[in-house]
């Protein structure tokens, strides 16, 4: 996983604060714990090792002339091929990670970061101190799978993998009301929020550069996931050939690791196809790991072992009997933010039984609904979507009548339509004038 926690600016956090503020990200680097001290910055990094287990991929990592440091939480898919180009130019590495790799590749690319993200294939939340520029560039991957929020005040910056290892160093910290909200209306915070006021949240998407020298901040869109128009020449057995090869490359780029690897598998589709496209790549010595609670009517261990069966795989069954308080206090205590899909308890559960199991990095089917429009809420919102684009108004007083219908699927509908307009205080930008 890695984490790291960094301030730049006028710093009157004693190390002791910080040493204590970093060590609340603990959980997300066992492995290692280091910090790297500088006049204008101080950095922290809990590494997990994937990728050149030797002292070679420890971070905060600093180029060669000590001009330009990084810190990297995630995984660059394409490090491999970069480096070839970074070496056939003439670049020495010291080591094998991606986190090198991405370093030298910024100073190859004349610092250029837009050119830097534009070519990194991956999924990523990173800081790069540049003391030639006197910039520090904070960037979160594409999707946002990689978290990474701030506190910006006159003085400084604090930034970290973690909301709870910034609010450790700030005095005030206030419940944000968009938050709730968002809360209450979806069961989860969406990323371009945080539950403190204080504290924001890098977008998926989203670059912001702080001026060292200035202390301030400017934040930058740098990807829009836009439509592109379907070829209507390819015919359906064609579409499902480049969807097949689409899933084996984004299989094979993923895995690349110096620990062991394994891959969850559940009765579904999606987890399916992962561990079909690893056993068609002939990596058939991976195990996969399901979970089964006992006497439960939702047990797809059966399904998980037909899939392994078939695919020659080798799968790992681990029992649960059932789930206690400790649990789940366990589960929510990594957790900054409320979150209300239960299914984080499992998915607790079976990264630790995984773990116990010598087996570091695991592949999922986590996304596969979202890409392929797996959940039905998904034909729903294309059913009532044309209804978006009429007045709020028009919209509460459609559902108000509807509501008036002594029929059940007439107050089902009155009950959307009247909710459609909830956005808007999500999204409301002056805290202060929420009303929703």
């Amino acid at each position: 996983m890695c984490g790291f926690l960094g301030i730049a600016g006028k710093n009157n956090i004693s190390e002791d604060m910080f040493i204590n503020a970093f060590n609340k990200i603990n959980h997300r680097g066992p492995d290692e714990s280091t910090i790297f001290t500088d006049i204008n910055f101080k950095l922290g990094f809990k590494r997990l090792k994937i990728l050149d287990l030797s002292e070679n991929g420890r971070q905060p990592m600093s180029s060669n002339d000590k001009s330009t440091s990084i810190i990297f939480n995630g995984e660059i898919y394409n490090y491999k091929s970069i480096k070839d180009i970074l070496i056939k130019s003439g670049v020495r590495f010291n080591g094998n990670s991606d986190t090198e790799v991405l370093l030298n590749y910024y100073i190859f690319l004349e610092r250029d970061i837009d050119k830097l993200i534009k070519n990194c294939n991956g999924m990523f939340s990173f800081a790069i101190v540049d003391q030639i520029k006197k910039k520090i560039y904070f960037v979160r991957d594409r999707l946002g799978v990689k978290p990474l929020y701030y506190f910006q005040d006159d003085n400084k910056i604090i930034f970290s993998s973690e909301i709870k290892s910034i609010k450790y160093l700030i005095k005030d910290a206030n419940i944000s009301k968009k938050a709730i909200s968002a809360y209450l209306s979806l069961g989860f915070i969406p990323p371009w929020l945080s539950i403190f006021r204080e504290v924001k949240s890098i977008n998926p998407s989203e670059y912001a550069v702080w001026d060292i020298v200035k202390k301030t901040l400017k934040i930058k869109k740098y990807w829009l996931p836009l439509p592109t128009k379907l070829n209507n020449d390819y015919n359906l057995t064609e579409w499902k050939e480049l969807i097949k090869k689409e899933l084996l490359d984004a299989t094979k780029i993923r895995l690349n690791s110096d620990v062991p690897i394994g891959l969850f598998l559940s009765g579904g589709i999606d987890s399916g196809l992962v561990a079909a496209a690893v056993s068609k790549l002939g990596f058939k010595d991976l195990n996969a790991h399901t979970i089964r609670f006992k006497d439960s009517d939702k047990d797809e261990s059966n399904l998980a072992k037909k899939t392994a069966n078939h695919l020659g795989l080798k799968l790992k069954i681990h029992d649960i009997d059932q789930i206690t308080l400790s649990d789940i206090k366990s589960s929510i205590e990594h957790f900054d933010q409320p979150f209300a899909d239960p299914s984080l308890i499992v998915t607790d559960l079976i990264c630790r039984k995984t773990f116990q199991n010598s087996t570091t990095v695991v592949l999922t089917g986590d996304g596969g609904d979202e890409s392929f429009c797996g959940y039905r809420e998904y034909l729903k919102l294309a059913k009532y979507n044309s209804f978006n684009k009429l007045p709020d108004i028009l919209l509460n007083n459609l559902g108000k009548v509807l509501s008036w219908i002594p029929n059940q699927k007439s107050k089902i509908i009155s009950n959307k339509f009247i909710s459609f307009n909830f956005g808007e205080g999500i999204l409301a930008k002056d805290e202060n004038s929420f009303t929703k």
